[in-house]
């Protein structure tokens, strides 16, 4: 979206699976096609992506992203992040492995261990996710143009005609 269409993205966490939220379950086969077609759209950004055997919850990475963001370094937290998780296969539910994510963009790690170890960023990321449920946010990711969410595996070109429509309109 940033670099195809020039816009800039205001990131916002939304935990998709929080705790009571079944984890989906894949045979190999399933994995291996829904992989093929994440990597073809990955392949539009010079990405190559691996499947994410790991089950994990998102809760603490979103709560460490807070934490990068109020440190001025959330773009490439949140990076590293993507990167540990799909290229990777890392737990980024494990609070050492954020921690260790965390120092290699100039985090300090134990700030943001004892930020996680209170969970100092909890209240804020349960009100962005009620925020982006009352805004229409099913899933991620979700891009909100003037009110109307856009959502699904690659929706940037829906997302970048909206903006057009926008500036035109």
């Amino acid at each position: 979206m940033e670099r195809e269409g020039g816009v800039k993205v205001r990131w916002m966490p939304w935990e998709g699976r929080p705790e009571g939220v079944d984890f989906l379950e894949r045979t190999p086969e399933e994995a291996e096609e829904l992989l093929a077609k994440q990597n073809s759209i990955a392949a539009r950004y010079d990405l190559q992506l691996n499947f994410p055997w790991k089950k994990c919850r998102t809760r603490l990475a979103h709560q460490a992203s807070l934490f990068a963001r109020d440190h001025g370094r959330m773009d490439a937290f949140r990076d590293a992040v993507f990167e540990a998780r799909f290229q990777q296969d890392l737990d980024i539910g494990d609070p050492e492995v954020l921690v260790s994510l965390g120092e290699q963009v100039g985090l300090e790690g134990s700030s943001m261990r004892e930020a996680l170890k209170t969970e100092a960023h909890a209240a804020e990321l349960d009100e962005l996710r009620r925020q982006g449920e009352t805004a229409g946010v099913t899933g991620i990711p979700t891009y909100i143009v003037d009110g109307n969410p856009y959502w699904g595996a690659d929706p940037t070109d829906e997302v970048l005609g909206a903006l057009q429509n926008r500036i035109s309109g």
